[in-house]
């Protein structure tokens, strides 16, 4: 064969790859991809401006860490959905308050998933997980992680410690950001680098192992306060509808919290809890006695 012949056929493998590549990503997008019902509330732990189009309410438990993800957002993605600020281990609503819940990226970060994923069946009785792959921790993970997640054929997500694995290549995550292909064959295959579950009923979780260790700082609830003041002014926050604010508890007694001006009062475990503009900041660490 020439060598025009060799380029020709080089260039038609390489076209024809790449639309093959093009058709898997269309496939595994709908693979990896919540199915929330067209009827009640839809709950989104960790997504922020990136949450389903279905969802009404966000929990964020690193609100600093999604003002830089929305950076990216389109203003159509701001301030659309109730804003609440908690701990996913702790999530602070009455039982049942949800048809549908998503949980995405978070659990292999929380130091206890199997104390998650109680809290999401306690809310709702159905939802979706998704969570980095064994592989994808290894090759693209970051400090926050603390779990290495498979995924068994009954959709059982085993979650083991990450402690004494290596945290993942910095440089395999800035080629990912970098190349256009590295992304299109990430997307192509993103079975191997993501496990998403549909689950009803419970979200089936086996920890085996202490989590790894907290390299992600504690959430410092002063400097949330200040940037949620900050959005405010701005007028950047999300309405919280009134009957949100009914469903909302205390993440320490579960009990039933009062608006008092900018605290929302527990009076079951004597606490109160910042309130920014429309958003509670129901956190452990930013609770005062009443």
């Amino acid at each position: 064969m020439s060598r025009i012949g060799t380029v020709a056929g080089q260039g038609r493998e390489t076209f024809d790859g790449a639309r093959k590549e093009i058709a898997l990503t269309r496939q595994e997008a709908l693979r990896h991809r919540p199915d929330p019902p067209e009827e009640g509330m839809v709950l989104d732990v960790g997504s922020g401006p990136a949450a389903d189009p279905r969802t009404d309410v966000t929990v964020d438990p690193d609100v600093l860490l999604t003002a830089e993800r929305a950076a990216d957002a389109s203003a159509a993605e701001k301030g659309t959905r109730a804003l609440v600020v908690a701990d996913p281990e702790h999530l602070p609503f009455a039982d049942g308050a949800f048809a549908y819940a998503i949980i995405d990226e978070v659990l292999t970060g929380a130091g206890d998933p199997a104390a998650v994923a109680s809290e999401l069946a306690r809310l709702a009785p159905r939802g979706f997980a998704q969570v980095p792959s064994r592989a994808s921790e290894l090759v693209f993970g970051g400090p926050r992680d603390r779990w290495l997640v498979d995924l068994e054929e009954d959709e059982t997500l085993v979650f083991a410690t990450k402690e004494g694995e290596p945290p993942g290549a910095a440089d395999a995550s800035a080629a990912y950001e970098e190349s256009l292909l590295i992304r299109l064959g990430w997307a192509a295959h993103r079975s191997r680098w993501r496990h998403s579950v549909e689950w009803t009923g419970t979200l089936a979780v086996r920890v085996e192992g202490g989590p790894g260790p907290r390299t992600a700082p504690e959430v410092d609830v002063e400097r949330v306060l200040v940037h949620l003041e900050d959005e405010n002014r701005r007028g950047h926050l999300p309405f919280m509808p009134p009957q949100i604010m009914d469903l909302l508890r205390c993440p320490a007694s579960g009990g039933v919290l009062t608006r008092r001006g900018r605290w929302m009062d527990s009076a079951g475990a004597g606490l109160s809890y910042p309130v920014v503009g429309p958003v509670p900041v129901l956190l452990a660490a930013a609770a005062r006695p009443l």
